[in-house]
């Protein structure tokens, strides 16, 4: 197949409900990576029914992933201005385009591994953000079918795969947790973390507060994709089976359940339970911070900056009704989180 003036890249490819296929990936249109996300619809032999290309705001595009449901085609893509959504009927016409901003690295590759687009047994989507093979932070954002914005997390993983688990959370493969230990990013380990249904996963997890999401500038245009037909040939191969080492580690921090002596940032909250006065004791910051204090959903009820070269403790006095609460701590560094419970 081939719909641009240079190199085009199929991503991802699905079955349809019409024992066809939807494929999504990019067309490029010259060597320096200016081309579009594409969206291609074929036949059950292989024809090609419809095309579309996309970008946002003239920027370099690249389709990800997709989901296929029984009243149209979900996709993702992303580009240097941002991420963005949208759903197309089987005539190849959308239904709507969502624009997916959020402070959160981004790589752009059309040959390396991208994000994910899940479709899930509530009828919502989950969409996963990880960054080539680096243990970058990333994002898990669950939206409703028609683009809506319902909670969004930050994952201190890479996520490359997900998967829903029978409790209604997630399993989420990438690179990552970072390497503590040896402080060095270009060899992560392969993580898989387990999350609630709300994306929760100890303190792995964090609300994300900057995802927003928009119609934005989102254009879509069609594409004309030449498809030819070849005999392929198939060979037999066997795999090679190597050992490893498996290491379950109970936190996103270290291996042992204990906070690693050479980074010096705790967070101690007491009393817990708490009733109406929450003291939070802070080593390793001497700096200004930002403290967010969110529900089990998310959602934040209290906030504020602090600056810690004067202080090491902050006092509380609050009225949050009785739950599940996350203290997290916003500075030049990783985001970190502490749980406490108000009864």
């Amino acid at each position: 197949m081939n719909g641009g003036n240079f190199e085009d890249y199929g991503i991802s490819v699905k079955q349809t409900p019409d024992s066809g296929f939807a494929l999504i990936g990019v067309t490029m249109h010259n060597a320096v990576f200016q081309g579009y996300g594409l969206l291609c619809k074929l036949s059950q032999s292989g024809t090609v029914q419809w095309s579309n290309k996309y970008h946002e705001n003239l920027f370099t595009s690249i389709g990800y992933d997709l989901v296929v449901a029984n009243d149209g085609i979900y996709s993702n893509y992303d580009s240097f201005n941002g991420r963005f959504l949208v759903k197309t009927g089987y005539n190849g016409i959308d239904i709507w385009r969502k624009a997916v901003a959020a402070n959160n690295p981004r790589f752009i590759c059309p040959i390396c591994i991208g994000e994910k687009l899940k479709l899930l047994s509530d009828g919502n989507l989950l969409l996963t953000s990880g960054v080539n093979y680096f243990p970058y932070s990333s994002l898990l954002i669950k939206l409703d079918t028609a683009g809506n914005y319902i909670w969004s997390k930050s994952i201190l993983n890479s996520v490359h795969g997900v998967d829903e688990a029978d409790d209604g959370g997630f399993f989420l493969l990438g690179n990552g947790p970072f390497d503590w230990d040896t402080n060095n990013s270009s060899k992560p380990f392969t993580g898989i973390i387990k999350s609630d249904p709300f994306g929760n996963a100890d303190i792995c997890t964090s609300p994300e507060s900057t995802v927003v999401i928009s119609n934005g500038n989102i254009t879509q245009d069609t594409l004309m994709v030449t498809a030819t037909s070849f005999v392929a040939n198939s060979t037999l191969i066997f795999p090679v089976i190597t050992t490893f080492s498996l290491h379950e580690r109970t936190s996103c921090i270290d291996a042992s359940g204990e906070i690693v002596e050479n980074v010096p940032y705790t967070i101690n909250l007491y009393p817990v339970p708490n009733e109406s006065t929450l003291n939070i004791k802070l080593t390793g910051w001497t700096y200004i911070i930002e403290l967010q204090i969110v529900d089990v959903i998310g959602q934040i009820v209290f906030k504020k900056e602090y600056n810690m070269s004067t202080q090491n403790e902050i006092k509380i006095d609050h009225d949050f009704a009785s739950g599940v609460y996350s203290a997290i701590i916003y500075s030049n560094r990783e985001p970190m989180t502490s749980k406490f419970v108000v009864r």
